[in-house]
C-alpha cells in the first residue's frame, strides 16, 4: 500500500491520485467526488453498499441494480471504496450512447 496523500479535506492513496492524474481529473474535480462519495457514505464506515450507491441514483433494487453495483465492486468485498467509485463513475461517463447500451446488454445478458 502507498502513503496517502494529504489535502485540506480527506487522504487518498498516493497511487490512487497516480490514477486519477492519468485519468486527467484535477484536483477540485477529485475533491468535488470525495465529498460526494462522502455523503453517500451515509453510515460513515468509508464505504459505500449497494443500498447506499442505489439511493444516490435514486433507483429501485433489482437484478439489474445489483449486476451494475457489481460492475463498481471490482474487489467483490460487498463495498465499494472510493477509487472504485471514481474509476466507475469515469468509465461509465465516458462510454458512448452505443458503448452504453452494450453494457446495459452484457450486464442483462449475465443474470
Amino acid at each position: 500500500m502507498g502513503s496517502a496523500v494529504g489535502f485540506p479535506t480527506f487522504h487518498v492513496k498516493t497511487e490512487w491520485m497516480n490514477v486519477f492524474k492519468a485519468m486527467k481529473l484535477k484536483h477540485p474535480e477529485v475533491v468535488k467526488l470525495y465529498e460526494l462519495y462522502n455523503r453517500v457514505d451515509t453510515d460513515n464506515n468509508g464505504e459505500i453498499d449497494i443500498v447506499e450507491l442505489l439511493t444516490l441514483l435514486d433507483i429501485d433494487r433489482t437484478t439489474f441494480s445489483e449486476r451494475v453495483f457489481l460492475a463498481f465492486d471490482k474487489d467483490h468485498t460487498g463495498q465499494i471504496d472510493f477509487y472504485e467509485f471514481v474509476v466507475s463513475l469515469w468509465k461509465f461517463c465516458t462510454l458512448s450512447s452505443s458503448s452504453i447500451s452494450k453494457f446495459s446488454l452484457h450486464i442483462l445478458q449475465s443474470s
